[in-house]
Formats: C-alpha cells, sequence, structure tokens
C-alpha cells in the first residue's frame, strides 16, 4: 500500500511540470522544428515601411526596415528573407537619393544655375532607373518570400504598389524638370548687377552703420519691390525690399560685436515670375572695423601646488586702454563661480578651498569679466596643480621566514606635512600574497600590525608580498610598498641531510680504504678566483639605493629624510648634483622598481653605478 502511494505521488510531480507536458512522448526537444515569425507581425512592419516611404520619410522607413534584422527565422529560410530586406534597403535608398537630386535641382533653377541643375538632374535620372532595377528584382522575389515565411498569397506584393506609385511620381517630376530647363535654355536668362555701400566703415561696438544699395537688371533697369537679404559674417540678419527705383537701405546695429572685423553683403534670389527670368546674384563685399575696448587680466595664485582642503588665494589688477573697467570680476574653479567688485584701480582678490574629494592632477582656474558697452569680454586662465597629502608610513617585516609560517609586519601611519607628526587612526592597511589578503586598522598611536600566512608548498626562494596603506580620509594620498623577504622551505634543508647520513654510513668503510692508501700525499690547494661572497639584501642600511643617498648626502649635505620618498628626495638635490644628477636618477629608478614593482635590478649594473656616482661627486 505505502509503495502504491509512492508511485503515485512520483507520477502526480511529473505531471505538474510543463515542459514534460509540451514534449511529445518518445521526441528529441533538440528535433522539435524552428518556430516561424507572426505572419501578422511581418506583414504589420513592412506595411509601415511602405507607408513612411510613400510619404518620403524614408529614414524612419529604413529605421523600421532594421528592426526586421532581429526577427528569428529557421535556417532553411534565412537566406530568401535577408535577400529579400536587403534588396527592399537598396531601393529605398535609391528613392531617397533620387529625391534629394530632385530638390537640388530646383534649388539651382531658382538660382538660375542651369547647368548645375542639369548636371544633378542627371543623376536623378541615373538613381531612379537603378530603383527601377531593384523593384524589378524585388517583384521576383516576393512570391518566393511569401511561400517561404508562409504569408499568403500577394498580401505582401499588394504592399510593393506605395513604392510603385513612389517611382512614377518621381519619373514624372524629373521629365517635368527636363521640359523646364530645355525652356529656360531656349529663352536664356538676364543677369542681375547688385551693389551697396556704407555711410563709414570705423565704428565702435553698439553704433549703427547705414547700408545702402542698389538691384538692376543686366541692362540696367531697376528691379522694384525686390526682396534681398542681408548678411553679416554669412549670417542672414535682415531682408530689405526694393523701391520703384530698385534702391534699398537699412540701418545696421553692431551691438554686442567684440571682433575686430565683420564682413557684409547683400545676395538676391529670384522668386514668383522671375524664376527662370533673372539670375541670382550676390554684392560685393564691404568690411566694417569694430572699435572696442579689450580689458587685461593680470593675476596669481598664492601657490601653485595644493593640498585638498588648502585654502588659495587668487589676487591681481584688471587694466584696460580706455581706463574705464567692468563692474566685476568672476573666479570659476572646481565646479563653483565667485564674482567680486573691482577697485577703483582694477585690483582684485579671491579665496578659494580646495575640495576634499578633488582628483589629483592639474585643474584650470578661470578668471573673466563680461561685455558691458564698449568694453570686451575677457578671460585669462590659471593652472593649479593639486596632489593628496602623502602618508608617512614606516613599516618591519622579517627578512627570513619559514614555509609554513607567517608573515608579520609592524607599522605606523602619520601625517608629517607640518612641524608635527601626527598619527592616523584607522588607516586600513591590506596585505596581499600567495592569492589571499588579510585587513587590518592603525590604531590611535597610528601603530598597526598585520600578518599573512605562507603555503608549506612555497619553495626556497625570494618573494615580494603588497601591502596597501588606504588613509581614513580622501585628503591623504594612498600608499603601496612592495615587501620582499626570503623563504626557506624546511623540507629543502631535511631532504639534502637525509641523503647525506644514509650516504656517509656506506661510504665511510670506502673513506678509511682511501685513507690508508693516500697516507703522506699532500693534496693541492685550489683557489676560485671571481666567487663573490653571496649574502642576503633587504630594503635597509644595505639596499644599494640607500648607499646611493648615502654618498649624495655626504656630497651635498642634503641628506634623506625619514619619511622622504625616493622622487621627493630625487627632486629635493636635483639642482645640487649637476651632472650626476642623470647617474643618481637611474639608480633611484632602479630603486623604485625593485622596491615597488618586484624587478630586481641587476647588481653588477648597481655596482657600475655606484662607481660613476662617487667619480662624480669627488670632481
Amino acid at each position: 500500500m505505502k509503495r502504491l502511494a509512492a508511485l503515485s505521488l512520483i507520477a502526480i510531480m511529473l505531471a505538474s511540470f510543463p515542459i514534460m507536458q509540451n514534449i511529445p512522448r518518445h521526441i528529441n526537444p533538440s528535433e522539435l522544428p524552428e518556430e516561424y515569425p507572426s505572419v501578422i507581425d511581418l506583414l504589420s512592419i513592412y506595411a509601415t515601411i511602405m507607408d513612411k516611404a510613400l510619404l518620403e520619410d524614408f529614414g524612419e522607413s529604413l529605421r523600421n526596415l532594421n528592426e526586421l534584422v532581429e526577427i528569428h527565422v529557421p535556417e532553411n529560410v534565412k537566406y530568401i528573407y535577408n535577400r529579400f530586406n536587403e534588396l527592399l534597403r537598396d531601393e529605398l535608398d535609391k528613392l531617397n537619393s533620387t529625391r534629394g537630386y530632385i530638390d537640388i535641382t530646383k534649388l539651382n533653377i531658382i538660382l538660375g544655375r542651369l547647368e548645375y541643375a542639369r548636371g544633378n538632374l542627371s543623376s536623378a535620372t541615373y538613381t531612379l532607373a537603378e530603383a527601377n532595377l531593384t523593384h524589378i528584382e524585388l517583384r521576383r522575389s516576393v512570391k518566393e518570400f511569401e511561400r517561404m515565411l508562409r504569408i499568403p498569397l500577394n498580401q505582401l506584393a499588394s504592399k510593393l504598389v506605395s513604392l510603385e506609385e513612389l517611382l512614377t511620381r518621381y519619373s514624372n517630376e524629373i521629365k517635368e524638370l527636363w521640359d523646364r530647363l530645355e525652356d529656360l535654355k531656349r529663352a536664356g536668362l538676364e543677369e542681375t548687377q547688385l551693389f551697396i555701400w556704407v555711410d563709414r566703415d570705423h565704428v565702435w561696438t553698439g553704433e549703427t552703420v547705414q547700408l545702402n544699395g542698389f538691384l538692376r537688371s543686366g541692362e540696367g533697369y531697376p528691379l522694384e519691390r525686390r526682396t534681398v537679404s542681408t548678411f553679416l559674417d554669412g549670417k542672414k540678419i535682415i531682408s530689405l525690399t526694393t523701391d520703384s527705383r530698385g534702391f534699398f537701405s537699412a540701418k545696421l546695429l553692431m551691438k554686442g560685436i567684440y571682433e575686430p572685423t565683420v564682413e557684409v553683403h547683400v545676395e538676391y534670389t529670384p522668386s514668383g515670375e522671375d524664376v527662370g527670368r533673372y539670375k541670382s546674384s550676390k554684392s560685393n563685399t564691404i568690411t566694417i572695423y569694430i572699435l572696442y575696448d579689450e580689458p587685461i587680466i593680470h593675476a596669481k595664485l598664492s601657490r601653485s601646488r595644493a593640498y585638498p582642503d588648502q585654502l588659495v588665494h587668487v589676487y591681481g589688477r584688471v587694466n584696460t586702454s580706455l581706463g574705464r573697467l567692468p563692474e566685476k570680476i568672476y573666479v570659476s574653479v572646481f565646479g563653483v563661480t565667485l564674482s567680486s567688485d573691482l577697485r577703483s584701480n582694477g585690483a582684485f582678490r579671491f579665496t578659494f578651498r580646495i575640495p576634499e574629494d578633488v582628483e589629483e592632477g592639474f585643474h584650470h582656474v578661470r578668471l573673466y569679466t563680461k561685455a558691458s558697452g564698449i568694453i570686451a569680454p575677457s578671460e585669462k586662465i590659471l593652472t593649479i596643480l593639486v596632489e593628496k597629502i602623502p602618508l608617512n608610513v614606516t613599516y618591519s617585516a622579517p627578512a627570513i621566514v619559514l614555509s609554513g609560517g607567517e608573515i608579520v609586519v609592524t607599522g605606523k601611519v602619520a601625517d608629517s606635512t607640518g612641524p608635527l607628526t601626527i598619527p592616523l587612526a584607522y588607516s586600513r592597511v591590506t596585505i596581499s600574497g600567495f592569492g589571499n589578503q588579510f585587513t587590518a586598522y592603525s590604531d590611535e598611536d597610528g601603530m598597526f600590525t598585520v600578518s599573512i600566512d605562507v603555503p608549506i608548498s612555497i619553495m626556497t626562494r625570494r618573494l615580494n608580498v603588497s601591502l596597501l596603506i588606504e588613509p581614513p580620509s580622501q585628503l591623504y594620498k594612498a600608499r603601496i610598498f612592495s615587501v620582499e623577504v626570503f623563504v626557506i622551505n624546511p623540507l629543502t634543508i631535511i631532504a639534502p641531510s637525509l641523503v647525506f647520513a644514509i650516504a656517509l654510513v656506506y661510504t665511510v668503510p670506502m673513506i678509511r680504504e682511501a685513507r690508508a692508501s693516500i697516507a703522506g700525499r699532500k693534496v693541492p690547494e685550489i683557489m676560485e678566483e671571481g666567487v663573490e661572497e653571496f649574502f642576503l639584501e633587504i630594503p635597509g642600511s644595505k639596499f644599494f639605493y640607500m648607499r646611493a643617498a648615502s654618498i649624495v648626502g655626504e656630497a651635498t649635505g642634503v641628506y634623506i629624510r625619514d619619511h622622504e620618498t625616493i622622487r621627493e628626495y630625487l627632486a629635493r638635490v636635483k639642482n645640487r648634483l649637476g651632472e650626476a644628477y642623470r647617474i643618481f636618477e637611474k639608480i633611484s629608478m632602479l630603486a623604485e622598481g625593485e622596491l615597488y614593482g618586484g624587478e630586481r635590478a641587476d647588481r653588477a649594473i648597481v655596482a657600475k653605478l655606484l662607481r660613476r656616482l662617487r667619480r662624480k661627486l669627488r670632481k
């Protein structure tokens, strides 16, 4: 009874899985036929494409066509599907190009540039012919497309009628334009003359210039009630209408212009009945000289390098040629804009604070004044280098450790930028190595202890672990150290000792026999030359950089400080070393690479550099 109940429960659970209900019995799910896209969805997208094309919105039509690329179709119909869409895209591109050439042709006819219009119309004729050929291919492929995608007969083919209407429309439009060009060629276009002048060509900004001009036909007759367009530095500013004598005039206001010169010209474009009768024309160009007073900002920062949260002062003076000063001066720095009134002599002063969360690097301090009447705007850019406060980190680590033991690093984190050394509590200290990392925090005295286990599998060798110090505030710069230790695996000592002991047991009798046979013989002493003593070198008094720093300190009187980095000391003694600077720089870079990058410097090269440094500093 219990067995029957269990079997019934299993049967009910299996029947409850939907996936088991959807797959027929004895059928491999991977052999199920691929689903075809929805016929209604396909016809809807293609209908939208044709409607947009008929409205000449080719950009939107092509975007809708791109949606079809994301629709999944079975592999056996993918070629037919992609081929049909490629033909449709090609036809839409050709129709779009044809529309563009037709529009440019019409514009050139209005401007009287008949040769250009003829070239544009030839291009329109060619692209329309290509569109017709593509449409024939499209009509041939649509039947196969409907059959393979299981679309009812002529449901998609009927929608291609929209493209046929567009082809016919463009064909008729091109024919009309060819006829119009032939008529214009037989009739000929009359030239027009456009000339302008001004009452003065030197004005202060804010003043007006009187512009005058006339428009005449090529035969000298005035063209009345025609519209001409006035351009200032290529930008249309006003439209004017000619009077009964063909003259026109206007006052041009030179307000807000603070450029040395501007150029004025006038253009005439035929419209209405003048199209096909007169040619467009452009007047002579007049240069107008603008007079204004441009202030000069003299400014200086109280410091060129600063730490976050430090105060920086900006002070200076604004001068002008005419003695009239702007009302205010502005400073924009770190996303904040401040303003201040100028003193009677043009002097100013700003104070701003470096944000705590600012990124290290160079930042711009932008000073500027605004335009006011004849006073032009002015600008001055200063640069300040923001550096985070360096941490003063001292630490000690064992020189030698055993595999299976641990590396214990103790140290202290402090701020020594001021006259006093201030411990930094809650600094995050992370030691990383052997695929693991461990974290500790400094106490109120800035002291920390962090350790990491050395796997027993590590063989005897020299290696590095990483020590990352992250300060508790964004004011400080995180520091990373590469701690070098020498790991000794006990197995590399015990195993050879065992082998030696076993060998000794078996070889003692042989040694005794040999000793008896060679008694009385003198063994010659052999001296090996060129063998240097090996010693374990760790960062400390024996580290080659400290030897180099000691040589430099004795020669210059400038000794390295406890909290000073390699680059900081290099910069401080640069001007005292002369020709020896390049040698000390190479030694410093080798030391930095070994300490922080884990790249052991070639001791032969180091020794050579130390000798050269001594010789240079003795001279």
